[in-house]
Order: C-alpha cells, then structure tokens, then sequence
C-alpha cells in the first residue's frame, strides 16, 4: 500500500476517533486552502465520488491537479464540472484554457477564454 494511501487511512481514523468529523469534502477543501494539493486530491476524488452534482468539488480538483502538474487531468475534470456548474462555469472555462496553454494548445486555450 502507498504511503498516501496509509497518512489518507490514518487520517480518517484519527477523525473518527475525534468528537469532531469534518466530511471528505471538507477536508479535502481545507488540505487545499492550506496548500496541500497532494493529500488534498485523495479527499476530493473520494468527494467527488460521493457527491458528483457539487461543483466545487470539480473545481478544487482541476485546481490539485493544474498545481501537481497534470493538466490534461484538470482540463478532463473542470470539463466535466461544466456540465453541473451553476456558479463558476466561467471559471471552468478559464481554467481550463490555462490548462490548455500550459500544453501549448493555444488555438483551444483561446476558445476556452472566449467561452469564459
């Protein structure tokens, strides 16, 4: 077993055992707020899983995976929030033309801002 997965099991031990539980999806978001992009994405992939409608949820981890250098990644998962985003379908689009320029895309970086 990754040593990933051991700290992710650990983890929801130790918050089980605790009085206080915060869900999978906050504790994901708050791994990602503090910059832990790593440990962030195990919570928020198995958010995801649990809660498919939540765009944040997408967000966050196009977010992870643009930080740990997996674009084509983020650009799969933000183009999937599009299609439950309510709030921040702009932003999807943006960040996935961010994506798309880090990959030397240009041509589909540009309609992705367009859309945006």
């Amino acid at each position: 077993m990754s040593p990933k997965k051991i700290i992710f099991i650990v983890f929801l031990l130790l918050s089980s055992f605790s009085g206080f539980c915060q869900s999978v999806f906050e504790q994901g978001e708050t791994l990602f707020i503090n910059n832990n992009p790593a440990e962030a994405r195990l919570f928020l992939e198995d958010a995801l899983n649990a809660d498919p409608a939540n765009e944040k949820i997408y967000y966050y981890l196009g977010f992870v995976y643009e930080q740990l250098g997996e674009n084509a990644k983020a650009i799969n998962i933000l183009q999937r929030g599009i299609d439950v985003a309510v709030f921040y379908k702009d932003q999807f689009y943006f960040n996935i033309g961010i994506n798309f320029r880090e990959l030397g895309e240009n041509v589909l970086a540009e309609e992705m801002y367009t859309n945006a």
